[in-house]
């Protein structure tokens, strides 16, 4: 089953790009929510740039990678060779969520479990319907940011558990890293911010820590430093949150309704964590009001809140991989939660995360009850015995 899985989704994704294709008349999209889309803008900067017009305002680099394919394929199938494109990084993404799944428990399982587990992870590819539009309907760069992220995940992943060397591994990791902050800069931010409470939540062997400094960063640029601009993104909290709150900017239909009052921290924190719930599982039942939110809260609210419940109750059995991984996936949703307030918006940018959090829980659904890995608790990340030979380097001793 599992290898007529690896043969059915490059065939449906082929089959719905041509597909998608084919109903647009040949253009950049199908235009089902709304008369114009990113394909649109990336299609129209693309072609002034392959038409050396330097004058067009290029967002991301997404915009050179069109108008290089504009400039050397010179036919009548160019948008469709573009469409193609994209599958290679729906591709690029598939192979990362199955080095996830392969890598994520350094327990020894069965072929037959690791089958399984294999295809779990693919559920998503056939059944997301956010990562099947985002990657067969049009020409967006989200694809591309979502085999990205993840796959830099996977490396990271491979490092932890020393199944790379060091230098190489941190070279392909930076370089991934890089390339995705050329396409979605703060996805880039994101990453390495996890990485970074990861680091200090494994060497404090405390929840509380990482947790603490966020808020209290957090709380400090909010109340003395709201306009300062931060470095890489190139933005102050005060301009992303009135960005955020603009009507002009998520004033369509499938809007939160969530304002960040800046000037008020306890509302503030009290409406971030709202936004921050509603970014990962909206929209919940009483904010649907049209069949694409509906579809939207059967098929990926629903899987969410499952996947939520099956980490939360294993959390006491959560090795120091899957710690890095669920530091990466909460981050980036943290980002969203504060950037974004509209369910159409976080639907396309948080499954990467939900991606990397379902790996988690295909791991965890039939994880050995015996096995040499790291405990991360609440308060502690510390080993069981005995630990493994490929252990991440925490102690194996319990705090008193």
């Amino acid at each position: 089953m599992d290898q007529a899985l690896r043969l059915l989704i490059p065939t449906l994704y082929v089959a719905a790009t041509t597909m998608a294709y084919a109903l647009s008349n040949g253009t950049g999209s199908l235009h089902l929510f709304g008369g114009g889309d990113d394909s649109v803008y990336y299609l129209s900067a693309g072609e002034q740039l392959a038409s050396g017009d330097t004058s067009v305002a290029v967002t991301n680099a997404y915009v050179y990678v069109v108008a290089f394919v504009l400039s050397h394929v010179g036919s009548a199938f160019t948008i469709l060779a573009l469409r193609l494109l994209n599958l290679v990084a729906a591709g690029l993404l598939f192979w990362a969520v199955q080095d996830l799944t392969k890598n994520a428990d350094t327990a020894g399982v069965s072929t037959h479990t690791a089958t399984y587990r294999s295809i779990r992870a693919s559920i998503p590819f056939l059944l997301y319907p956010t990562l099947l539009y985002y990657t067969t309907t049009g020409l967006y760069r989200d694809i591309w940011i979502y085999a990205l992220f993840v796959g830099a995940a996977a490396f990271a992943l491979r490092l932890i558990n020393r199944r790379i060397r060091p230098i190489p591994g941190s070279l392909v990791v930076a370089s991934i890293l890089v390339l995705l902050f050329l396409l979605r800069g703060y996805a880039a931010a994101a990453f390495v911010i996890g990485l970074a409470l990861f680091a200090i939540h494994r060497a404090s062997r405390s929840l509380l820590l990482p947790l603490l400094i966020v808020g209290v960063v957090g709380l400090a640029m909010l109340l003395f430093i709201p306009s300062v601009k931060i470095p890489i993104l190139g933005r102050s909290l005060a301009d992303i949150i009135a960005y955020r709150n603009d009507p002009a900017t998520f004033g369509a239909g499938s809007s939160m309704g969530i304002l960040l009052p800046a000037n008020h921290p306890v509302n503030f924190v009290a409406l971030y964590l709202a936004s921050l719930l509603a970014n990962a599982f909206g929209p919940f039942p009483w904010a649907i009001h049209s069949p694409y939110l509906a579809v939207v809260f059967l098929f990926e609210s629903i899987p969410a809140m499952v996947t939520a419940v099956l980490l939360w109750r294993s959390r006491k059995s959560v090795s120091a991989g899957q710690a890095m991984l669920i530091w990466l996936a909460v981050v980036w949703l943290a980002f969203i939660a504060l950037s974004n307030a509209n369910y159409g918006t976080a639907c396309r940018l948080r499954v990467p995360a939900w991606l990397i959090l379902w790996v988690i829980a295909t791991t965890k659904a039939n994880a050995p009850t015996r096995s040499a890995r790291c405990l991360a608790t609440p308060d502690t990340l510390v080993h069981c015995h005995p630990p493994s030979s490929d252990s991440p380097g925490f102690t194996s001793e319990r705090p008193n």
